[in-house]
This record gives C-alpha cells, sequence and structure tokens, in this order.
C-alpha cells in the first residue's frame, strides 16, 4: 500500500484498512450495490448471491482484521521502514 502511492502521501492504519476493503469491492457492478429499482423482488436476490457469497468469502479469509493493519505498521515503524509523523503519531509513510 505504500509503495503503490508515487508522492508519498501519509497514511493511517485505518486508511490501509480502508484501502484493502476498496480492493475486495472493485470489480462488484454498480446494480448490485445501487439497484436500478427497489430491491426485493427474488430474482434480483438470487442474482445477487454469487457477489454476496464472494463477499463473505473474500471478507473472511483474505481480509485482515483492523487490529492486524495496525500491528503490521508498528512492526514495521518498529523495524526502521516506515516514517512517524511527529505532530500525528497516527500517520505513517515509506522511508525514503
Amino acid at each position: 500500500m505504500f509503495e503503490d502511492n508515487q508522492n508519498q502521501q501519509w497514511h493511517t492504519a485505518e486508511g490501509i484498512h480502508n484501502d484493502y476493503i476498496r480492493e475486495n469491492l472493485k470489480d462488484v457492478p454498480m446494480w448490485v450495490i445501487l439497484p436500478p429499482h427497489p430491491p426485493g423482488g427474488f430474482k434480483w436476490r438470487l442474482r445477487t448471491v454469487p457477489y454476496q457469497v464472494r463477499h463473505v468469502w473474500r471478507m473472511s479469509f483474505f481480509m485482515p482484521s483492523l487490529k492486524k493493519v495496525e500491528k503490521t505498521v508498528l512492526h514495521l515503524w518498529k523495524r526502521g521502514l516506515l516514517i512517524r509523523d511527529h505532530a500525528k503519531p497516527k500517520y505513517y509513510k515509506l522511508k525514503s
């Protein structure tokens, strides 16, 4: 997450966790998230089942928890790979 950013912005653990969620949801079609008509019909619910199953699968097995992301960021900072902002200690960026 830190290397993808070319201009070296500051990140928080919550921001990194949100980036993971965005990566897991980026391939879901818009009609699943915002249906064109009021949801509730059996046909619409049946069409969304594969996306719901995939989402639960990804969130259960591939998505790290927020505590794990915080622990990893802190571990990288202790190893000297990240720099912590002095004014805002929750913000980190990759050491140049």
